[in-house]
């Protein structure tokens, strides 16, 4: 997510939906190899649990990320209270969804409610982890650095150089060291 309303120069557009996309792959296949093993290890109730649980999980977190991302890109300087709102509406969406599944029986006599837990937590783990590294290799930039070249002291090179400036050393100690400061 980017604080911006256009991509810098040279970066390219796109890139918030391509983390989400491969976070939302990773987070299927982290899931689905749950349930695989969940399926083989325990039985069918088990594979059942660990898709419903990551399925809603997956769903929550992709959707909301997405709200935020699109939302940030129409307008940046709401894409704090746009985040915080979706958040709240997640973790109440979660809480509804998983007590409409137990209060229905679905949970316990469908699928295990342990399946549905471990579904629920490798999604959130697969996710974020995917989602950190998507972000970290889409190389968003967060600043934008001067340009021009380098002049004395740190200086970008943008002002003239003024030869009435005197070069006053400082810090001068025993081993002769010191450094310069320029005054007008």
């Amino acid at each position: 997510m980017t604080t911006t309303a256009r991509p810098a120069p040279g970066q390219p557009r796109g890139t918030t939906h391509r983390v989400l996309l491969g976070a939302g792959a990773a987070t299927v296949a982290s899931v689905l190899a749950l349930s695989v093993v969940g399926a083989l290890v325990v039985g069918a109730p088990a594979g059942g649990g660990a898709v419903v649980g990551g399925g809603l999980t997956l769903v929550l977190l992709f959707g909301g990320a997405l709200l935020v991302a699109s939302a940030t890109a129409v307008s940046p300087q709401t894409s704090l209270l746009v985040a915080m709102t979706t958040f709240l509406t997640v973790v109440v969406l979660a809480a509804a969804g998983f007590y409409a599944l137990e209060a229905s029986g679905f949970v316990g006599q469908v699928v295990q409610a342990r399946w549905v837990a471990g579904g629920v937590a490798v999604a959130g783990v697969a996710w974020s982890l995917a989602h950190l590294v998507g972000h970290a290799r889409s190389r968003i930039l967060a600043f934008d650095l001067p340009s021009g070249p380098r002049g004395p002291a740190g200086t970008t090179g943008t002002q003239p150089h003024d030869p009435s400036q005197q070069a006053v050393p400082t810090g001068v100690g025993p081993a002769g060291g010191g450094s310069e400061v320029r005054v007008p």
